[in-house]
């Protein structure tokens, strides 16, 4: 993979990453969410839709606006990155002691404290 597709996977990673969260969220929601403007969400969702990663409903709490499904190919993707994500956690996690490894979540959990207050 050459440095020029990465950010096209990445922006991919994302928006499916966002949808499988919240499968409810509209193109503006996800926009707010991710930090971008909703003509770039629309466009990655347009392109997502015409490659068949996802596919277009009519929101079942807003009749007026569009929500976003998983089709079959989006959710091969989701497994995959899922199955990759639990590799890496493996292959990085086996390096520490379970000392180091309780260490790390005890830090985590006070960091998502701080955030939550």
């Amino acid at each position: 993979m050459t440095t020029e597709e990465t950010p096209g996977v990445h922006a991919l990673a994302e928006r499916i990453n966002q949808l499988i969260r919240d499968p409810d969220l509209t193109p503006k929601e996800l926009a707010e969410r991710i930090g971008v403007s909703k003509s770039a969400v629309s466009q990655h969702l347009t392109r997502l839709e015409q490659d068949d990663y996802l596919a277009r409903e009519k929101s079942p709490h807003d009749g007026r606006v569009h929500v976003f499904r998983l089709r079959a190919r989006g959710e091969s993707y989701r497994q995959a990155m899922r199955q990759y994500e639990e590799y890496l956690a493996d292959t990085y996690t086996s390096r520490l002691s379970p000392a180091e490894m309780e260490e790390i979540v005890a830090s985590l959990e006070k960091l998502k404290r701080a955030f939550e207050d």
